[in-house]
């Protein structure tokens, strides 16, 4: 798969395993930062909480309380709104779905913009 993704004007590296808007890196926990690649990974779809817990948290037993939290911190690093989402979706009772289109970055070939220099001209 992808290296990294461009969504919303955000990239989520999935290989550094950081979200960055622009040039800042805006910090993620572990969790939270796993949580969303497997929404991402799986956009479009309703991703049940078990589904997910069991792909982030593995063999550590955790409440609906550990993905709620995990959402909820993720959202607040994308600026998102649970009441009017535009990244997550939440499906009362059932999961999660992302929702945001996505683009595959590949990081080998630097931007345009890299090499004339920001603002240049």
């Amino acid at each position: 798969g992808p290296v990294s993704v461009a969504v919303g004007g955000f990239t989520v590296d999935l290989r550094a395993r950081t979200l960055r808007f622009g040039s800042q890196v805006i910090p993620l926990p572990a969790r939270a930062f796993d949580a969303l690649a497997y929404l991402i990974a799986h956009r479009g779809r309703v991703v049940g909480k078990e589904e997910i817990v069991g792909a982030v948290w593995r063999d550590v037993a955790v409440t609906d309380d550990s993905l709620i939290h995990a959402v909820s911190v993720v959202r607040r690093a994308l600026g998102d709104d649970a009441a009017n989402p535009s990244f997550i979706e939440t499906i009362p009772r059932r999961g999660y779905r992302f929702i945001r289109g996505v683009n595959a970055v590949d990081t080998r070939v630097e931007p345009a913009y890299a090499a004339r220099g920001e603002g240049a001209g």
